[in-house]
């Protein structure tokens, strides 16, 4: 009898001390930024998260207009993140971190802003240890924590009505990625898996690559999202549809063969790395079938792209020449403005131009991400200055006319030599 007490109390004490061991490792092989087995997905719904809802609200006219910036002014350091509207100016402002840990190797989210909607801003935040998830309404600066990973936030996209983010993660220390989400942004919503986005090449790494090679790209109308990896010299673009993570296609872009910038809901808009070489001109590309048909349109060393719905289908904004420095110093005359053309593509087609008559020294947003305003249909956000000087402000050009109206509240840019 004392015998089997005695056993008794050792298989107690046993597992009082094996139970925390247990635990832990069982806590180690399924972190919360892991997606492995039955364990929350990376970025899984933070507990502190807010209760309520978001008030998404959808801009009447520009009056009404959310707005985002950082990185504009280098006389901001640490740069600084900013969001407002046109009526109420700054509502939110943050210093953005760009190393937290202060290690060069450190891998780290690749754009604070995901994107803008109904007066939502979707931003990462990371220190170095988590990243952060966030919702801030424009107009009254309210923020609200959507959820936080272990992994690293490292790129992502908002829907155009700022209901649905996705985002792709990657382990802290190695830089692999380790998974690509769909979140309904609001508190307490999890993410769901889009595995088929990322299972290709599971090995490739974003430690050793620049953003240049490393984007996510969301359709105009939200149906697709595409993410474009590069290991040693070839790169490729994956789409998959976003209502239900089905393949849309794959293709493979071999060195110097261009970069993407945009989806529609079935093609990829190239544009060349060595605008200078064989290969100047951008290229629109068939998912499904890997076609390819040129535009036929020279790119720019400084140009930038933007593109937006319009009625009659998915407009492509190419700017086919700007200046960062004096247009006299490339032997142009005084006062020459550069030229910007808007494309239409109806399937692998050019179907027609249009030239707005810009009065200024225009450049349409660069997609660095670094600007971004809530504008109602119909009209383009670009930066615009005289020649010759330095500071660059934003408008808003329609596309109806190619009319502009200036937007103060975004505040200046410098323009970079």
């Amino acid at each position: 009898m004392n015998r089997r007490w005695l056993a008794l109390i050792v298989a107690v004490l046993a597992a009082v001390v094996l139970a925390p061991i247990v635990l832990l490792l069982l806590q180690r092989g399924h972190s919360p930024g892991s997606p492995a087995g039955s364990a929350e997905p990376a970025g899984s719904p933070s507990a502190s998260a807010p209760e309520g809802g978001i008030a998404f609200a959808d801009a009447g006219s520009l009056d009404e207009a959310a707005w985002y910036r950082h990185g504009g002014d280098p006389r901001q350091f640490p740069p600084r993140l900013q969001i407002g509207t046109m009526a109420e100016g700054v509502t939110f402002e943050v210093e953005l971190h760009t190393d937290p840990a202060g290690d060069p190797e450190a891998i780290i989210p690749l754009r604070p802003v995901l994107g803008i909607g109904d007066g939502v801003v979707v931003v990462v935040g990371d220190d170095g240890r988590r990243s952060t998830l966030r919702a801030i309404v424009a107009a009254t600066g309210q923020v609200h924590d959507l959820l936080v990973s272990d992994d690293v936030i490292v790129d992502g996209a908002l829907d155009p009505d700022g209901r649905i983010a996705y985002y792709v993660t990657a382990d802290r220390l190695s830089g692999d990625l380790t998974g690509a989400w769909r979140m309904a942004v609001g508190p307490g919503r999890p993410p769901e898996a889009m595995e088929v986005l990322v299972s290709a090449a599971p090995e490739i790494r974003l430690a050793a690559i620049t953003r240049l090679f490393t984007r996510v790209l969301l359709s105009t109308d939200g149906t697709t999202l595409g993410l474009f990896r590069c290991i040693e010299v070839d790169c490729a673009l994956r789409a998959v549809r976003t209502d239900d993570g089905s393949l849309v296609g794959e293709v493979l872009i071999p060195r110097g063969g261009g970069d993407p910038f945009a989806l529609t809901d079935r093609l990829a808009l190239l544009r060349p790395i060595v605008p200078d070489g064989p290969d100047r001109f951008g290229e629109v590309v068939d998912l499904a079938t890997g076609e390819r048909a040129r535009i036929p349109v020279e790119a720019w060393p400084f140009g930038a792209e933007a593109v937006v719905a319009g009625d009659d289908g998915t407009l492509l904004g190419l700017q086919t020449a700007g200046w960062s420095i004096p247009p006299e110093a490339m032997g142009e005359e005084p006062g020459a403005r550069p030229e910007v053309t808007l494309i239409g593509v109806d399937g692998m087609q050019v179907v027609a131009t249009f030239e707005p008559p810009l009065s200024a020294l225009a450049f349409i947003v660069e997609d660095d991400y670094s600007t971004g305003v809530d504008l109602p249909p119909g009209w383009l956000l670009i930066r615009g200055s005289e020649p010759g000087e330095l500071v660059m402000n934003a408008y808003a050009m329609s596309l109806a006319d190619g009319s502009l109206v200036p937007l103060p509240a975004v505040g200046e840019f410098f323009v970079q030599g």
